[in-house]
Protein backbone atom coordinates (compact mmCIF):
# COMPACT_ATOMS: atom_id res chain seq x y z
CA UNK A 1 0.00 0.00 0.00
CA UNK A 2 1.77 3.64 -1.26
CA UNK A 3 1.74 6.36 1.87
CA UNK A 4 -0.56 8.58 -0.26
CA UNK A 5 -3.13 5.13 0.28
CA UNK A 6 -2.31 5.14 3.54
CA UNK A 7 -2.96 8.89 4.46
CA UNK A 8 -6.20 9.00 1.98
CA UNK A 9 -7.48 5.71 4.50
CA UNK A 10 -6.43 7.64 7.45
CA UNK A 11 -8.32 10.74 6.58
CA UNK A 12 -11.13 8.93 5.36
CA UNK A 13 -11.37 7.08 8.39
CA UNK A 14 -11.39 9.99 10.86
CA UNK A 15 -12.95 12.56 9.46
CA UNK A 16 -16.16 9.99 8.90
CA UNK A 17 -15.34 8.49 12.10
CA UNK A 18 -15.22 4.65 11.02
CA UNK A 19 -14.43 1.85 13.18
CA UNK A 20 -11.77 -0.25 11.89
CA UNK A 21 -14.65 -2.81 10.80
CA UNK A 22 -16.12 -0.11 9.00
CA UNK A 23 -12.78 0.72 6.71
CA UNK A 24 -12.01 -3.11 6.48
CA UNK A 25 -15.36 -3.25 4.54
CA UNK A 26 -14.94 0.01 2.78
CA UNK A 27 -11.48 -0.61 1.36
CA UNK A 28 -11.34 -4.44 1.21
CA UNK A 29 -8.47 -5.06 3.08
CA UNK A 30 -7.02 -7.40 6.26
CA UNK A 31 -7.50 -6.36 9.83
CA UNK A 32 -4.37 -5.75 10.12
CA UNK A 33 -3.62 -4.09 6.57
CA UNK A 34 -6.47 -1.39 8.27
CA UNK A 35 -4.25 -1.37 11.13
CA UNK A 36 -0.89 -1.05 9.99
CA UNK A 37 -1.50 1.64 7.54
CA UNK A 38 -3.97 3.92 10.04
CA UNK A 39 -0.78 3.90 12.69
CA UNK A 40 1.77 4.75 9.74
CA UNK A 41 -0.18 7.34 8.17
CA UNK A 42 -0.45 8.67 12.11
CA UNK A 43 3.00 8.55 12.83
CA UNK A 44 4.22 10.54 9.27
CA UNK A 45 1.30 13.01 10.12
CA UNK A 46 2.86 13.11 14.19
CA UNK A 47 6.10 14.02 12.60
CA UNK A 48 5.28 17.18 10.81
CA UNK A 49 3.49 18.42 14.95
CA UNK A 50 6.06 20.40 15.76
CA UNK A 51 6.55 22.19 12.12
CA UNK A 52 2.80 23.25 11.64
CA UNK A 53 1.74 23.68 15.37
CA UNK A 54 2.84 26.38 17.32
CA UNK A 55 2.45 26.73 21.35
CA UNK A 56 0.49 30.08 22.15
CA UNK A 57 1.96 33.54 22.61
CA UNK A 58 2.89 34.26 26.16
CA UNK A 59 1.81 38.36 25.42
CA UNK A 60 -1.75 39.85 26.93
CA UNK A 61 -3.97 40.34 23.72
CA UNK A 62 -3.97 44.45 23.41
CA UNK A 63 -7.38 44.72 23.71
CA UNK A 64 -6.82 43.21 27.09
CA UNK A 65 -3.95 44.63 27.54
CA UNK A 66 -4.85 48.30 27.18
CA UNK A 67 -7.46 47.84 30.18
CA UNK A 68 -5.67 47.92 33.54
CA UNK A 69 -9.35 47.24 35.55
CA UNK A 70 -8.75 43.67 33.21
CA UNK A 71 -4.41 43.53 32.81
CA UNK A 72 -4.20 42.38 36.78
CA UNK A 73 -6.34 39.33 36.56
CA UNK A 74 -4.92 38.39 33.71
CA UNK A 75 -0.97 38.89 33.75
CA UNK A 76 0.46 35.33 34.57
CA UNK A 77 -2.43 33.66 32.57
CA UNK A 78 -1.80 31.77 29.24
CA UNK A 79 -5.08 30.84 28.47
CA UNK A 80 -8.43 29.24 30.00
CA UNK A 81 -10.07 25.44 29.87
CA UNK A 82 -13.74 24.57 30.47
CA UNK A 83 -16.12 21.94 29.27
CA UNK A 84 -18.92 21.55 27.29
CA UNK A 85 -21.30 18.96 26.41
CA UNK A 86 -21.63 18.85 22.35
CA UNK A 87 -24.89 16.69 20.78
CA UNK A 88 -23.95 13.08 19.56
CA UNK A 89 -24.67 10.68 17.58
CA UNK A 90 -24.37 7.52 18.87
CA UNK A 91 -25.31 3.97 17.98
CA UNK A 92 -28.23 2.82 20.39
CA UNK A 93 -26.19 -0.19 21.98
CA UNK A 94 -23.23 2.25 22.91
CA UNK A 95 -25.74 5.19 24.20
CA UNK A 96 -25.93 4.13 27.74
CA UNK A 97 -22.43 6.33 29.12
CA UNK A 98 -23.64 9.22 26.45
CA UNK A 99 -26.50 10.10 28.01
CA UNK A 100 -26.11 13.13 30.15
CA UNK A 101 -28.09 14.33 33.07
CA UNK A 102 -30.88 16.15 30.71
CA UNK A 103 -31.65 12.67 28.94
CA UNK A 104 -29.87 13.71 25.71
CA UNK A 105 -26.96 12.37 23.70
CA UNK A 106 -23.95 14.19 24.10
CA UNK A 107 -19.97 14.59 24.46
CA UNK A 108 -18.16 15.61 27.58
CA UNK A 109 -15.62 18.19 25.76
CA UNK A 110 -12.89 19.54 27.61
CA UNK A 111 -11.40 22.74 25.37
CA UNK A 112 -8.75 25.02 26.35
CA UNK A 113 -8.37 28.27 24.73
CA UNK A 114 -5.87 30.96 24.26
CA UNK A 115 -7.06 34.96 25.90
CA UNK A 116 -7.15 35.81 21.98
CA UNK A 117 -10.14 32.57 22.32
CA UNK A 118 -8.45 30.37 19.93
CA UNK A 119 -8.85 26.80 20.29
CA UNK A 120 -5.71 24.93 21.40
CA UNK A 121 -6.60 21.61 23.16
CA UNK A 122 -9.65 20.01 22.86
CA UNK A 123 -10.41 16.53 24.33
CA UNK A 124 -13.44 14.81 22.50
CA UNK A 125 -14.93 11.58 22.96
CA UNK A 126 -16.04 11.52 26.75
CA UNK A 127 -19.21 10.34 27.24
CA UNK A 128 -21.62 13.01 28.29
CA UNK A 129 -22.22 11.26 32.00
CA UNK A 130 -18.88 11.61 32.39
CA UNK A 131 -18.16 13.70 35.40
CA UNK A 132 -16.09 17.23 34.27
CA UNK A 133 -13.38 16.30 37.10
CA UNK A 134 -13.19 13.20 35.67
CA UNK A 135 -12.23 14.47 32.12
CA UNK A 136 -10.11 16.85 33.55
CA UNK A 137 -7.88 14.19 35.82
CA UNK A 138 -7.26 12.03 32.24
CA UNK A 139 -5.98 15.00 30.44
CA UNK A 140 -3.58 16.46 33.55
CA UNK A 141 -2.53 12.75 33.23
CA UNK A 142 -2.27 11.45 30.02
CA UNK A 143 -2.71 14.15 27.61
CA UNK A 144 -1.77 17.73 28.48
CA UNK A 145 1.58 19.51 26.88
Amino acid sequence: MSLEQMVGRFLGMVGHNMHSRDAQNRFQHSPLTITKGFHKALDALLLLYSEFVKPPAETVPGHIGHDWDKIRYVNDMRGAIDGTHIEAQIPAKLQVPFRNQKGTISQNVLAGCTLDMDFVYPLPGWGGSANDSRVLEQAMVHDFP
